[in-house]
């Protein structure tokens, strides 16, 4: 049942949309406040406001006299500055150095880490971490910081947590504990700032250990990657891999060696950590060539989180002399590996993209129209809500260079996108080696808080140069005739996709009393708008879809339209389908179930909200009706003596499996005409036997019978369009198989005698006449 079950999520987001993503892309330069010419502002993170209403930049100002200055910066949706602070603490120590170290961002709150001197006496200068949480709109709701009077607290990263806390990883120096070395550590906090529990981690031998990046994994605990060094025997330099419970005990650990080419002596600055999926992670480290020329080459490894077994490790080269130093690596969780990097070679920054297999997909870089001092090296990208990404690149003095783009990193403007020259080439499979090394876990000692008091606020205001942007809307009307509005109607937007979902809906509103609609942020991409009316009002109604200039009711007929960058507003009026009210006196009835994928007879689950409609052979729409909650439909009011074909309308199933009957004058309900669905395909299955029936159509055939009601025997005439063979099955009314032939038809009116019909007992019956996947139902009454 997968391939159920994929189609009934597809099915459920159908009737029920979550909030509408925005999609958006837009490059701004951003130049902080200018208080003097030197370097004040160094670098600049981003993040996304998880509403989708904005982003954060955060910095720190430096004064160029020791002051604890955190800065903010919100842009707007579209790359606008909204506001911009520089938040003034009194240090306790004003001869101490302060750096920003990274930032998170939830759809309430803005949590950014520091690590400073700022926090003890003159007499113990010592970094620690310093956490900072502002409102949306920049007001501090807590700061605290952590200190330890013989220790340093080097914070590296900060995660945050399915709790609603944080956690913040790095090491510690000089630790109180013999040997005296370098020590991994981890700080839990809740949604408050409050220390809920801390955690040295270390080994009884003489390594150092730091952990570098983290995240957290699905079931709520730490996976943590840096660096383990022997200093004082080997000057090996090893990988450190480290699985933690939530809190903060270690499930595994281990180191990882790799084989020549790379040199494990090397100290690296560069490693970086993401989830794949919701069992395996990847890493990134810069490593050490000293075999292809002595320079820095990324590695990227796969591992399973839950015991750190390997998956995949992919070592990658670039044309000598070219080297990258390794500033950050992402992932949107959906197969896509990111590497941003430095090439000081040629000066150039540029983002690696790999599918989740290590397999290198191809190079993007980012310029300004016009020269930066700092050839827009990279400081941070980011996955976004709308399933693209965000970077930050240095420019001149105090300015960044803030890009979102697209998934395909497709940003809004032909002038900021570059080439980068050099590929990447593959060392698939990387020899390495592994072996346990953290055993032992500590409390970190004498840590006391500390809540640095505010200073004198400096008035700030950064300048915003929105270069370009790509914002598209999708506008329209829905009205009756082209004339009359339609109030109160259900409009979705449906985005070309690919199987299993060729046709998916990203958003959905509803009409005003004009009978106007609006999508905003819609992406470049191929889309339908349908609407289904409000049958309270309009009686009647069917799903309608755009197309111009008619009316249209069924997806595979309806407009389809493209939306480009440069699109705009793009305007696109609906007119509802609302057929004549049925007079007649016959019915036709049926269930919409799962398909069980095996063709059985017994079906799956019913499906509500299914859409069918009915088309009179010749004439056109007659009506339409939706499954109830047990999956069944009656549309009444047929009348009798005609031909109809019934259809389901789902967007991306094909209307390739119909019904096709002929309702007699002797008829009053023709029902069992049941419709089978999974997430490639409508079926009409014959339940008794369970042959599946992918194509119903009458396109070479035209089916007669006669006498009906019959008191015994009767008569079939096919009119063909060419010779073909046909299978004439007569069955009962619960399915079951009565009587099968074979018959070569030719080329005009062929007349064939059923005698059966002397044997039958009073009841319904129904004569199926296939021809190839194709298929015409007849209902025989037996007097």
């Amino acid at each position: 049942m997968k391939r159920t079950a994929v189609f009934l999520i597809f099915m459920l987001g159908v009737l029920v949309l979550p909030a509408q993503v925005k999609h958006s892309k837009f490059t701004t330069r951003i130049k902080f406040a200018q208080f003097n010419p030197t370097f004040q502002f160094t670098g600049a993170i981003v993040s996304e406001i998880k509403d989708q209403s904005g982003y954060f930049l955060s910095n720190h100002y430096d004064d160029q006299a020791a002051g604890f200055n955190p800065n903010v910066v919100k842009l707007d949706i579209d790359g606008n500055s909204v506001w911009d602070s520089v938040y003034v603490f009194q240090p306790n120590n004003t001869n101490g150095g302060h750096d920003m170290v990274e930032a998170t961002t939830s759809a309430t709150s803005h949590t950014v880490l520091y690590t400073t001197e700022a926090l003890g006496s003159p007499v113990y200068v010592h970094d620690g971490p310093y956490l900072i949480n502002y409102d949306l709109n920049g007001a501090i709701n807590w700061h605290t910081g952590y200190f330890v009077d013989s220790l340093t607290i080097n914070p590296n990263g900060i995660i945050a947590t399915q709790d609603g806390g944080y956690a913040i990883y790095g090491n510690l120096t000089k630790t109180y504990i013999p040997p005296y070395k370098n020590d991994a550590m981890v700080m839990k906090f809740d949604a408050s700032g409050a220390l809920l529990w801390d955690s040295i981690y270390r080994n009884t031998d003489t390594t150092q250990f730091e952990f570098r990046a983290g995240l957290e994994t699905p079931d709520g605990g730490l996976f943590l990657v840096g660096e383990s060094k022997d200093n004082i025997g080997t000057t090996e330099s090893y990988v450190l891999m480290t699985k933690l419970d939530n809190v903060g005990n270690i499930i595994w650990s281990k180191n990882v060696k790799f084989a020549a080419p790379i040199d494990n002596n090397y100290t690296s600055d560069g490693f970086a950590v993401g989830i794949l999926n919701a069992t395996d992670a990847f890493v990134v480290v810069e490593v050490y060539d000293t075999v292809g020329g002595a320079f820095k080459r990324p590695v990227i490894t796969s591992v399973k989180m839950n015991n750190g077994t390997t998956n995949w490790t992919k070592y990658y080269t670039l044309p000598i002399p070219h080297e990258i130093e390794l500033v950050r690596s992402t992932t949107d969780g959906k197969g896509t590996i990111l590497i941003e990097g430095v090439d000081q070679v040629n000066g150039q920054g540029a983002i690696f993209r790999f599918d989740d297999l290590g397999n290198y997909v191809g190079v993007k870089r980012f310029k300004t129209p016009v020269a930066s001092s700092y050839n827009n090296f990279p400081f941070e990208i980011t996955p976004t809500l709308d399933g693209g990404f965000i970077h930050t690149s240095g420019m001149e003095t105090n300015q960044v260079l803030v890009v979102k783009t697209d998934h395909d990193l497709d940003p809004s403007c032909p002038d900021i996108d570059s080439v980068y020259a050099n590929a990447l080439t593959p060392v698939v499979n990387i020899d390495t080696s592994y072996f346990g090394v953290l055993d032992s876990v500590y409390a970190i000692p004498n840590m006391y808080m500390v809540n640095l008091p505010f200073g004198i606020d400096v008035t700030t205001t950064s300048d915003d140069s929105l270069i370009c942007n790509c914002a598209n809307s999708v506008t329209g009307q829905v009205t009756i005739g082209g004339v009359t509005p339609v109030n109160n109607a259900k409009v979705f937007l449906f985005r070309k996709g690919i199987v299993p979902k060729p046709w998916h809906p990203i958003d959905s509103t509803t009409t005003d009393a004009g009978g106007n609609y609006q999508f905003n942020y819609v992406p470049a991409d191929s889309f339908l708008v349908r609407v289904n009316a409000d049958t309270s009002l309009y009686p009647g109604a069917l799903t309608s879809y755009f197309k111009e200039p008619t009316w249209c009711y069924r997806w595979d007929l309806a407009g389809v339209f493209s939306v480009h960058c440069d699109s705009g507003v793009v305007q696109k009026d609906v007119k509802l389908v609302v057929p004549p009210p049925l007079t007649g006196s016959s019915s036709v009835k049926g269930y919409v179930f799962q398909s069980s994928g095996s063709f059985q007879k017994q079906p799956g689950d019913p499906i509500p909200g299914i859409d069918i409609t009915v088309d009179q052979s010749p004439g056109g729409i007659v009506g339409g009706v939706s499954t109830g909650a047990n999956g069944s439909y009656t549309l009444n009011g047929i009348t009798s003596n005609a031909t109809y074909i019934i259809t389901i309308d789902l967007p991306g199933i094909p209307h390739d499996s119909v019904w096709t009957v002929n309702i007699n004058l002797n008829d009053s309900t023709l029902d069992s005409l049941n419709f089978y669905i999974d997430s490639t395909g409508i079926y009409i299955l014959q339940d008794s036997f369970g042959v599946g029936v992918d194509v119903v159509r009458t396109d070479n055939l035209d089916v007669d019978l006669y006498p009906n009601p019959t008191t015994g025997s009767f008569t079939l005439t096919i009119h063909a369009l060419k010779p073909e063979e046909v299978v004439l099955e007569l069955s009962d009314f619960s399915g079951r198989a009565i009587h099968t032939v074979r018959r070569q038809v030719t080329e005009g009116v062929n007349t064939i005698t059923f005698d059966q019909g002397n044997y039958l007992s009073p009841g319904v019956y129904f004569l199926k006449i296939r021809e190839g996947s194709n298929l015409h139902l007849k209902k025989i009454v037996k007097q």
